[in-house]
C-alpha cells in the first residue's frame, strides 16, 4: 500500500507534495501548479527555498560492512545534481547477528532558512545548515538516560507492518539498556527547536520537550503530550502557535492548536 504524500509549506508559503519520486507544487486550493519528478530514490524529500533539494536515500548496504545500513541525505540543485552529502544514519540490516530494538530515526527539517538534521545513533547531536548546505553549528547537550519501557517494547514490536519481518529478526532482536536521546524534533520558522525527549512528563501521555533558541542555546523544558507516531512528530509550530494532531480512544483524529506565550 503506497504511503500518503507528505505534504509542507516552504517559508514563501508554497504547499508541495513530495511522493514517489515526485514533487507536485499546489495552489491554496488544492490545484496543481507543476510537477517535477526526480531520478533519485529516496524516502524523503524537501523543496527548499533557493530551488535546492533535501533529500534522504533508500536504505543501501555499507560498503564496508554488508550487515550494516546506511542512509545518506543529500542536497540537490534545481535539476537533482548533487551538490554534497549533509548527513547519514547507520542502522543493522535484517541480516545483522543482533538488532538493536529502537528506531534508528533521522530527523529532517526546514525551517527560518536553514536545515536541521539529527538522528539516533549519533547521540543528542543536531547539525545546523544553511540553504547552501554549509554548516553553520552543531547543537550539543547532556541528557538523562532513561531504559526502554515495557509499554514501549509492545509499541516498537508492534511498528512492525510486515509481521514476516518481525518473525524473522525477533529471535536476534534485542533492547538496549538506555533509549536514545531524543526520539525525534520540530522546528518554527523563527529558527526554534523542539525536541521530544524519552523522559516522562508531568501528566499521563506527556513527555518533556528540550526547547532551543534560534542561535542553538538551550533555553527551557516542557512537558508536552505526545503528538509523535514511531517515525516522526506530528506537528507544526507556526507564528507561536502549536498545532498537533491527536488520536482519541475511539481511533477518530482531531487537530489541536494552542497559541504560545513566551515569558
Amino acid at each position: 500500500m503506497p504511503k500518503a504524500p507528505a505534504i509542507r509549506i516552504t517559508q514563501g508559503d508554497v504547499i508541495y507534495a513530495y511522493q514517489n519520486m515526485k514533487f507536485t507544487f499546489l495552489k491554496p486550493d488544492g490545484s496543481i501548479v507543476k510537477e517535477v519528478k526526480s531520478d533519485v530514490n529516496s524516502l524523503l524529500g524537501i523543496y527548499l527555498d533557493n530551488s535546492n533539494f533535501l533529500l534522504e536515500g533508500m536504505p543501501m548496504p555499507s560498503e564496508k560492512d554488508k550487515k550494516t545500513m546506511v542512509r545518506i541525505s543529500s542536497l540537490y540543485d534545481s535539476s537533482f545534481n548533487k551538490i554534497k552529502d549533509l548527513d547519514q544514519i547507520k542502522q543493522p540490516s535484517p541480516l545483522a547477528q543482533r538488532i538493536e530494538g529502537t528506531y534508528h530515526n533521522s530527523v529532517f527539517e526546514v525551517n527560518a532558512g536553514k536545515i536541521f538534521t539529527g538522528n539516533q545513533t549519533r547521540g543528542y547531536e543536531i547539525y545546523v545548515f544553511n540553504l547552501d548546505g554549509n554548516l553553520i553549528r552543531k547543537i550539543r547537550k547532556d541528557y538523562k538516560k532513561v531504559a526502554p519501557s515495557e509499554g514501549y517494547k509492545e509499541k516498537y514490536t508492534k511498528s512492525f507492518l510486515n509481521p514476516q519481518i518481525y518473525e524473522f529478526i525477533k529471535d536476534r532482536l534485542y533492547f538496549p539498556s538506555s533509549l536514545p536521546p531524543f526520539h525525534s524534533f520540530i522546528t518554527d520558522n523563527k529558527g526554534r527547536i523542539y525536541v521530544m525527549t524519552y523522559e516522562k512528563g508531568d501528566n499521563a501521555g506527556e513527555y518533556i520537550f528540550d526547547i532551543f533558541n534560534p542561535e542553538g542555546v538551550f533555553i527551557s523544558r516542557k512537558s508536552l503530550e505526545d503528538f509523535s507516531t514511531f517515525a516522526s512528530l506530528r506537528g507544526l509550530i507556526k507564528n507561536d502557535r502549536f498545532y498537533y494532531i491527536k488520536e482519541k480512544k475511539s481511533g477518530f483524529e482531531k487537530l489541536m492548536v494552542y497559541k504560545m506565550i513566551w515569558e
